[in-house]
């Protein structure tokens, strides 16, 4: 009988730390998806001032997916987040909108 409430306690006390491991995962879980959307608002006020460079010099998106080397389709992805945008695209599209990555990101957060 006293062995029965041993293996009942320890059985008990195991199922706790499972519940608080998993409590812990979702929480890293929620922390993840918080950071994942705090970079994603990052990103589209990146794209936003793409636009606005874009449209001050009175280009469209054809005309600089044509300067990019893209088709007007490849660039409306890249300018509305369709396709990611590495470093190397950012920094062609800043020189083909003529304004320096300092300039660009000046005030940034």
């Amino acid at each position: 009988m006293e062995s029965e409430k041993v293996f009942f306690l320890a059985y008990f006390y195991a199922l706790k730390i499972e519940m608080k491991e998993k409590e812990k995962e979702k929480e890293k879980e929620k922390e993840k998806e918080k950071e994942k959307e705090r970079l994603e608002k990052k990103s589209k006020a990146i794209l936003r001032r793409i636009v606005k460079r874009r449209k001050e010099l009175g280009l469209t998106q054809w005309d600089l997916g044509a300067l990019l080397n893209l088709t007007s389709s490849g660039f409306y992805k890249v300018e509305t987040g369709k396709t990611k945008l590495d470093t190397i695209r950012l920094l062609e599209i800043l020189e083909k909108l003529e304004i320096s990555p300092e300039e660009f990101f000046k005030g940034f957060k």
